[in-house]
């Protein structure tokens, strides 16, 4: 996935606010990472999974609540 500007993230999660359909792209460049965190402090896939998956199902839940302070998502 390339790279992209702040401008454009910041675009994507106003989109995001009304279409879930955009907050895939948060998910697709975001999820590696976050998921990489949780299985170093936790050592076990499953439990991984389900936390990852808690954490971007409260994100998109609540993006409307986002503001933008000039750091990426």
């Amino acid at each position: 996935m390339n790279e992209m500007t702040m401008e454009e993230e910041k675009n994507i999660i106003a989109q995001a606010k009304t279409d879930y359909q955009a907050f895939d792209y948060l998910y697709e460049k975001y999820m590696p990472a976050i998921f990489r965190y949780v299985m170093y402090r936790v050592y076990n896939q499953e439990t991984a999974e389900d936390i990852v998956s808690t954490v971007f199902y409260k994100a998109m839940k609540n993006i409307s609540l986002f503001k933008w302070r000039k750091i990426p998502f």
